[in-house]
């Protein structure tokens, strides 16, 4: 009887545990630096998640979050106004919004800020990968993901 009821808690601390275990997503890394050069620093842009050509010395308020099980990233940061042009030379105007990407944990303020803008898209050289991008030139703040 007692062995009974032991293996019925240890199958229910079980049933739990990776019950639990299986709703976090322990892949996702979240970043934040106030400039280029903390994150330059940290080595945030050798990671690759923003590509080099996205990258200025004048970004500030750098936001990432990545989830290296699925490949995918969002971020967002600031700008100086001619680095906002030349970004802007870069890209490509889309019609694509953002949907929102499978098992990260993105804040709804995010979403809304990105869904009420213009959306581009950049195609890395040499790489079969493209970065979805929108930008806020009210507030010179650019919004980026990787699927």
């Amino acid at each position: 009887m007692i062995a009974k009821r032991n293996n019925r808690i240890i199958l229910i601390f079980i049933t739990i545990l990776l019950t639990v275990s299986q709703s976090c997503n322990f892949d996702q890394v979240e970043s934040k630096y106030s400039d280029f050069k903390s994150a330059d620093k940290d080595r945030l842009f050798e990671k690759g998640w923003i590509p080099s050509d996205l990258v200025f010395n004048s970004m500030t308020n750098i936001y990432q979050r990545t989830n290296h099980d699925l490949n995918s990233c969002i971020f967002n940061y600031d700008l100086a106004q001619t680095d906002l042009e030349k970004l802007k030379e870069k890209v490509m105007q889309s019609t694509m919004k953002f949907e929102k990407l499978h098992s990260m944990k993105i804040s709804s303020d995010w979403i809304k800020s990105v869904n009420g803008l213009n959306h581009y898209y950049f195609v890395r050289p040499n790489r079969n990968d493209t970065v979805y991008l929108a930008i806020d030139e009210n507030n010179n703040r650019i919004y980026g993901w990787r699927k």
